[in-house]
């Protein structure tokens, strides 16, 4: 899902990096155990 930085709900910095996410809750769970986001992030962007 793409989330725009002008409209999203729910910003974290984590790691030097800015994060969005389109609800409260996609952010909660990110910020419970962040490394397994960015992992599959990074494989789905690759």
């Amino acid at each position: 899902m793409e989330v725009s930085y002008n409209t999203a709900p729910a910003v974290v910095i984590y790691d030097n990096k800015t994060y969005y996410f389109c609800a409260d809750i996609c952010r909660q769970t990110f910020e419970e155990n962040p490394e397994l986001y960015i992992h599959k992030f990074k494989k789905h962007v690759s």
